[in-house]
């Protein structure tokens, strides 16, 4: 056997960007990416070759044991973010390991935001590491997508950021910033497909803050990443 085609081949199907999915019925049993409960769907999805582009696929806060509970409580703080109508957040939650997809979540309000309780059967039978998941939510305000930080376990005091790139890139400038100004400035010299950025935010004022990166070769494009930052409904 070929291993170093095989490594090859797993290194390139673990940084395909998790598309969009067709959502159909099927076995509850399976591990396969289907309609669940009537409340989400979830599962492990086929590879879906895409050009992709530099996205913000992870923002979250908070620490997993490496075991899972029976139930895995995600939260979306939003109190007191206006809401038009019966419109809630979308919400996902990934893994490059195996492929893993949960989305087309029925969100349950509370009196902190939104939660969903995940039964964990599924992340547990198909062996995906805790550590490897990836939470992103969001909300369009007037054609603005605004983030806010998905709660998972424990609640710590800084946030983490996953940002996938379709090839391996450097950020010679990596920034939080507040009406415009930097309050956290980072690199990542070294190119990569996906990167992690870890804010404590510490006293940081509630409010929009965004997130800021300019790639190494085309700093005249820069990527940016709009969320909100309120530490006292976490």
């Amino acid at each position: 056997m070929n291993w170093k085609l095989l490594i090859i081949n797993f290194s390139f199907f673990c940084f395909i960007p998790l598309t969009a999915q067709a959502c159909p019925s099927g076995n509850s049993k399976s591990h396969a990416y289907i309609r669940r409960e009537n409340n989400r769907c979830e599962g492990l999805i086929s590879p879906n070759v895409s050009p992709g582009s530099v996205d913000l696929i992870s923002f979250s806060t908070g620490e997993l044991s490496n075991r899972y509970p029976s139930k895995l409580h995600l939260r979306v703080p939003m109190k007191g973010v206006p809401m038009k109508g019966k419109k809630y957040p979308e919400l996902r939650l990934e893994s490059y390991y195996r492929r893993y997809l949960l989305d087309k979540i029925t969100l349950k309000r509370d009196t902190n935001g939104f939660n969903f309780p995940l039964k964990t059967t599924i992340l547990q039978k198909a062996g995906i590491p805790s550590r490897s998941l990836r939470a992103l939510s969001h909300i369009n305000r007037n054609g603005n997508i605004i983030y806010f930080p998905v709660v998972l376990g424990r609640i710590s005091d800084k946030y983490q950021f996953v940002v996938k790139n379709p090839h391996r890139r450097s950020f010679s400038k990596i920034q939080i910033r507040y009406k415009g100004k930097p309050v956290f400035n980072t690199s990542r010299k070294i190119p990569r497909k996906q990167i992690k950025i870890s804010w404590k935010y510490g006293k940081a004022r509630p409010g929009i803050y965004e997130l800021y990166l300019e790639d190494s070769k085309n700093k005249s494009v820069p990527h940016k990443f709009r969320f909100q930052h309120n530490p006292h409904l976490l």
